[in-house]
């Protein structure tokens, strides 16, 4: 979740989660990416990058990359399987019920 260079701003110059989008597709990941923010038309030609318009579901993973106010008190539970990890980039869900349930890694 999150593709811009910064909470609330739709600016994608100099994104680091494309980044980690690029590393991680590299590994043979399935990478669904999305941005409140940012413009669909706009990711696509900077960076390749296909934008979802819906979170979707049970998705093995859920990564939150940048802390757009839309995703604080999004139901992770209903994106996730029952085993799903949690993966907190900017900290954003450290208190966060969802918490409880999945398995959760921060930096």
């Amino acid at each position: 979740m999150g593709l811009t260079f910064k909470e609330d701003v739709p600016d994608l110059r100099n994104s680091k989660v494309a980044e980690i989008v690029d590393n991680l597709t590299g590994e043979g990941h399935e990478i669904y990416v999305h941005d409140a923010y940012a413009d669909p038309e706009e990711a696509d030609r900077l960076y390749g990058i296909k934008l979802v318009s819906d979170f979707g579901s049970n998705f093995d993973c859920v990564a939150g990359c940048v802390m757009h106010s839309d995703y604080a008190d999004i139901d992770l539970g209903a994106l996730l399987k029952s085993d799903g990890l949690i993966v907190d980039i900017k900290g954003m869900w450290r208190k966060h019920s969802a918490r409880k349930t999945f398995r959760y890694w921060s930096l």
